[in-house]
């Protein structure tokens, strides 16, 4: 498995940017495979919870997956959110690719 997280930025400068889907672009060429990605939310405490997935299912191309957030991003509350991408395959036959994500 590979993982990456990327810290989520509030590119509005509100702090509430009205975002309630994030999008997963990939290739995912077999059962053997798959790509992941999930929000997480830190709050001042160092709590962290999960408010979106998404995965990725087998497509002969690349292809996007949309998912709803389960709660809304609030910057101004002091959250931290984070992007994590997990990439995954049981065998070394196939290649899933991460081609990127968004929120909106």
């Amino acid at each position: 498995n590979i993982i990456a997280r990327y810290n989520l930025t509030d590119t509005t400068g509100f702090g509430t940017p009205g975002w309630t889907k994030i999008e997963l672009g990939a290739y995912d060429p077999s059962p053997s495979s798959q790509v992941m990605i999930k929000v997480f939310r830190i709050n001042l405490l160092g709590t962290t919870s999960m408010i979106s997935a998404c995965g990725s299912w087998d497509a002969a191309f690349i292809t996007k997956w949309q998912c709803n957030l389960l709660t809304p991003i609030n910057f101004n509350d002091g959250n931290v959110y984070t992007v994590e991408v997990s990439i995954s395959r049981s065998s070394t036959s196939v290649s899933p690719i991460f081609t990127g994500v968004r929120l909106f």
